[in-house]
């Protein structure tokens, strides 16, 4: 089956729903994929190899 999304933040979507039935709940998301800076902001966090880089990033 191939999905085709149109946007970003449809895809976006769709993956946290993909989440959501799997694993239950976006708190867990949220703390697996994001974290406070100093302002309490939140930033993403990235995951390459065996380590984890944090921090706006450019595309």
């Amino acid at each position: 089956m191939v999905i085709v999304e149109r946007s970003f933040e449809a895809a976006s979507n769709y993956c946290k729903s993909e989440y959501f039935q799997k694993k239950g709940t976006y708190q867990k998301l949220e703390e697996e994929f994001y974290k406070l800076d100093e302002n309490s902001n939140k930033i993403r966090k990235r995951i390459e190899g065996d380590t984890l880089t944090v921090g706006p990033f450019e595309y």
